[in-house]
């Protein structure tokens, strides 16, 4: 093998782990980037349209069944590609809708809840075709369900569960990370390749130079030309330590050949 592919080999190596460590890395910061801001935009929407077209008392009715026609009139208002079921509780951890209706009047004990009903947003993913409970939901291939407090007056009176379809954001996250890792495959292409001619010319090439001439040395062409020291660096220390063995071999043939014409006295 030549100098030049066993030099290159570990560095290609350490490219390609840098630009697959470089590509994931970017990856999952432009997916965490997009699905924050889908749940922070997604929650102002809910909490805007909530304040506009339900009150507290929605939420604090004991009765259920009363306010079901409201909820499921803010549902139809709010519902957009994206946005496709919600489920709304209390302040007491009640079920006080659902498009399922014989969830109503259920408790839950979601730490998702928890979090919302303390005025944070929550969220988690899933994918409903493998849950049981979310049958209704087959067909989506994954699922953000985005837990929304509802405050009104500084006091959280509920928590509004919205069920937000990935498809579309799924497909933007993977177009955007393709052209990404694309643009970081490109660019470690062209780091390889300036690392080659750096290899070749500024050190291989030298390299093979002073090989064939130390070859010709070898056999007795003494006068020949070595390359021209450019630098102080390791290749140049060679050239010198050569020209100085081929002085000194010259100079040992010469004192030798006096020798031999002086003869016996």
């Amino acid at each position: 093998m030549k100098l030049v592919p066993k030099a290159f080999l570990p560095i290609i190596a350490i490219t390609l782990v840098i630009s697959i460590v470089i590509g994931l890395t970017i990856s999952s910061q432009i997916k965490d980037n997009t699905l924050q801001r889908a749940q922070i935009v997604t929650a102002e929407y809910i909490s805007e349209k909530a304040k506009e077209q339900l009150v507290a008392e929605n939420f604090q009715d004991a009765n259920f069944s009363n306010q079901f026609k409201t909820f499921d009139d803010f549902l139809k208002q709010i519902q957009t590609k994206e946005i496709i079921k919600i489920k709304v509780f209390n302040a007491n951890h009640d079920i006080i809708y659902s498009t399922t209706k014989e969830n109503i009047g259920e408790k839950t004990n979601s730490q998702n809840y928890e979090k919302a009903i303390g005025g944070d947003v929550a969220a988690f993913i899933k994918d409903p075709i493998v849950e049981r409970e979310n049958i209704e939901l087959k067909g989506y291939r994954q699922v953000m369900e985005i837990y929304v407090p509802i405050v009104y007056n500084g006091k959280v009176e509920g928590v509004i569960e919205t069920y937000y379809k990935m498809d579309f954001i799924n497909e933007n996250i993977a177009e955007v990370t393709s052209k990404v890792l694309t643009i970081i495959g490109a660019f470690s292409i062209l780091v390889l390749i300036a690392v080659y001619l750096v290899l070749t010319y500024v050190v291989i090439k030298p390299v093979n130079a002073l090989k064939d001439a130390a070859d010709k040395i070898t056999d007795g062409e003494l006068d020949t030309k070595l390359p021209e020291a450019k630098s102080d660096d390791e290749v140049s220390c060679l050239i010198a330590s050569i020209e100085m063995l081929v002085a000194s071999y010259k100079a040992k043939m010469k004192s030798g050949s006096a020798d031999t014409q002086e003869g016996p006295t």
